[in-house]
């Protein structure tokens, strides 16, 4: 927003024009985005779903920061790239990220599913946005954009390797569990055949 008002500063008519255009595109985008992401997770993995992302946020982000630093907040480079990034951040949330997220909850158990979801979309996601917001106002008070792109691309950063840590762990606990229903298949098997011989 700081970033189209720098922009459109002039001409209002202009800036609804250009929101119109971008969300109008972004919903098109979406949209083609959403049939072919479960293809996409399909082939590349839970992984890729989760890396996408925070990895092309970063690299948006991270450009956005070097071009408003050397060329200034004015610059078409600058704009480019905070509308790159936030085209991505809808598009990829919905189609992929979102997607492969929900298929982390999938391997527990299913009261303790329900209670982990709540939690995670009614505690800790509004205290996130709460808290993203107070740091957004600050920023603001000292109108530092560039510093709020470059925070964002750090931040972004920091999520892709969280989102490859949580990777990790998710195929840990997938592989113990489905070992350990092999296991308890195998017994239980073991068992019918024990008490079939028997018979």
């Amino acid at each position: 927003l700081a970033s189209l008002d720098i922009r459109f500063m002039a001409n209002k008519t202009l800036l609804a024009q250009f929101i119109a255009i971008i969300y109008g595109l972004i919903k098109v985008v979406e949209l083609i985005a959403k049939m072919l992401s479960g293809r996409l997770i399909s082939q590349y993995g839970i992984g890729f779903g989760l890396m996408a992302l925070p990895v092309l946020l970063c690299f948006f982000t991270s450009l956005g920061a070097v071009a408003g630093t050397v060329l200034g907040n004015e610059s078409s480079i600058f704009f480019l790239m905070i509308v790159a990034s936030k085209l991505i951040e809808r598009v990829v949330t919905r189609s992929l990220f979102e997607p492969a997220f929900n298929i982390l909850y999938q391997p527990l158990d299913a009261e303790l599913r329900l209670d982990v979801q709540t939690k995670a979309e009614m505690i800790v996601q509004p205290v996130t946005v709460g808290l993203t917001g107070i740091t957004l106002l600050i920023f603001n008070w000292f109108g530092a954009l560039n510093l709020v792109v470059g925070v964002l691309g750090g931040v972004a950063f920091a999520w892709s390797f969280g989102s490859y840590l949580l990777y990790r762990e998710y195929r840990q606990f997938l592989l113990q569990n489905l070992a350990q229903k092999l296991d308890q298949t195998a017994t239980a098997f073991r068992k019918l055949l024990a008490a079939f011989k028997e018979a």
